[in-house]
């Protein structure tokens, strides 16, 4: 065998002893990551944990009685008419709170005061409605 394939060869044996040795690390590095971040808001308006119910009312008159629960993963546990679901994804800044239901088919906009989340909604459909959920 020439020596540059010899070279070439061990530097191939040298790259897989070190994936191998590093790969336990390595997983436990991305597994040790923090959870990503869902609101910039600090303290007691920080949405994380908290659970909160109330209608939403479409303009056609169409009334969901909500119960949600903002999951740290960013994910929200949410129910209506005895059924629960975590198809939907949370986000809040110092401006708004926002809930994404079922990747985009309807996305709830609003603010928070207090112990009330409150805004407007909207889907694919170019329906709109209000909200407003209570902490419970």
């Amino acid at each position: 065998m020439p020596t540059s394939a010899l070279i070439r060869a061990a530097a191939v044996l040298a790259l897989v002893a070190t994936t191998a040795l590093c790969a336990p690390s390595l997983a436990r590095a991305q597994s040790e990551a923090p959870a990503q971040a869902c609101s910039t808001v600090r303290g007691k308006a920080n949405l994380t944990g908290q659970s909160f119910a109330g209608p939403a009312v479409w303009k056609d008159g169409e009334t969901f009685d909500f119960t949600l629960t903002f999951n740290a993963d960013c994910s929200v546990r949410y129910g209506y008419r005895g059924e629960e679901w975590t198809s939907a994804r949370w986000s809040q800044t110092a401006r708004g709170v926002k809930i994404d239901f079922n990747g985009g088919f309807a996305i709830y906009t609003g603010t928070r005061r207090g112990k009330v989340l409150s805004g407007k909604m909207t889907n694919v459909r170019d329906e709109t409605g209000t909200w407003r959920f209570v902490q419970q």
